[in-house]
């Protein structure tokens, strides 16, 4: 009895600590005890769409997290778990509406960390702090800004096509291949972005490995030759993936291009085509060269990740070859890999299913 008559005063101690601080804070700010909320802050009451009388003393998961259309938890919650474990969980979803109820849909970042106040025994009720996260008006910049790309990127291609042709018909072959290499990252950057999203229609066939790698070394002779580098081919006849033609090509052409580019001047590019287990096949490109440490293998897929210019002064590019094909062979059920030995040599593997 006693310590109900305490808790308005304990509610309008909390207020007047945590207001102080957190009142004008752009993201919401509850604090809860063993799940039941007793203090949040304007943006949360804004968030979670009820003022400060009407959530306190509710439990947190009802007021949040059970009126969220989609939720993802990364580890354990402690609104959960009410074990009184330290730790942290945060975790993505989205609101049915802004206020978590009107027109509108809001999309939130959702913090919880189990906190351990001053004196607390083994059998006190765990304390959460967690942090809302409004990130709708990120996504929707971040869309905007993916738009604004592609149509620069669009608009770009027309015109480089019309110089590349006056290019090659002045004669002008090394300004051409320059030309060509800009048109041909316009296109990653595109396809990229179309792939990610499921936009790009695949029309998946089968198609004889050891014909479309002979078609590639072909389209890359000459970008070969002038560096000196040898391209070897071998493989066995027959083998067949279930991939898009046309996609595949583009794989093959742009790591053959990627091993070109740091292959040294008379070194030597090998290209072959295999089984692989799991009704898979293979096909694999290996480049002589300075090679890469194991720390920088997880990051050469990633867009404008290249290796680092002290080491290959020489050579610039976008980086987007290399994700345009991880993003590509995903697509097509299957997944590239690499390896690399330091001042020797680095492999692609591309793993596809057999057809």
């Amino acid at each position: 009895m006693a310590e109900d008559a305490a808790a308005p005063c304990r509610q309008r101690g909390l207020d007047v600590l945590f207001g102080r601080a957190l009142a004008q804070a752009p993201d919401g700010f509850c604090v809860s005890r063993s799940g039941v909320l007793i203090y949040a802050n304007r943006a949360a009451q804004r968030l979670l769409g009820s003022p400060a009388e009407r959530l306190y003393g509710g439990r947190l998961r009802e007021a949040l997290c059970a009126r969220l259309d989609s939720l993802e938890c990364a580890g354990e919650c402690p609104l959960q778990a009410g074990d009184g474990e330290r730790h942290a969980t945060a975790s993505r979803g989205k609101a049915p509406g802004g206020a978590l109820g009107r027109a509108g849909r809001r999309a939130l970042k959702v913090r919880c960390l189990s906190l351990e106040a001053e004196g607390d025994g083994p059998g006190q009720k765990p304390w959460t702090l967690t942090l809302i996260e409004e990130t709708s008006k990120d996504a929707e910049r971040e869309r905007r800004k993916r738009l604004w790309r592609g149509a620069i990127a669009v608009d770009l291609r027309s015109p480089l096509s019309a110089v590349a042709s006056a290019l090659r018909l002045a004669g002008s072959r090394e300004s051409e291949a320059a030309c060509r290499r800009l048109l041909a990252a316009l296109s990653f950057y595109l396809d990229i972005g179309a792939l990610r999203a499921g936009a790009l229609p695949l029309r998946p066939e089968a198609v004889d490995l050891l014909l479309a790698a002979r078609r590639c070394v072909l389209a890359c002779s000459a970008c070969a030759a002038q560096k000196g580098v040898e391209i070897g081919l071998s493989g066995e006849a027959g083998l067949s993936a279930r991939a898009d033609s046309g996609l595949l090509a583009r794989v093959i052409g742009g790591l053959l291009d990627n091993a070109i580019r740091f292959a040294p001047a008379a070194g030597t590019v090998r290209l072959s085509a295999g089984p692989a287990p799991g009704s898979r096949v293979a096909l694999r490109v290996i480049n002589e060269g300075r090679g890469m440490p194991s720390g920088e293998l997880a990051r050469i897929f990633e867009p404008c990740e290249r290796v680092p210019p002290a080491r290959v002064e020489r050579w610039r590019s976008t980086g987007l070859a290399l994700t345009f094909c991880r993003e590509a062979v995903g697509r097509m059920g299957g997944e590239v890999l690499v390896e690399s030995t330091p001042g020797s040599r680095t492999a692609f593997t591309v793993l596809l299913p057999a057809a």
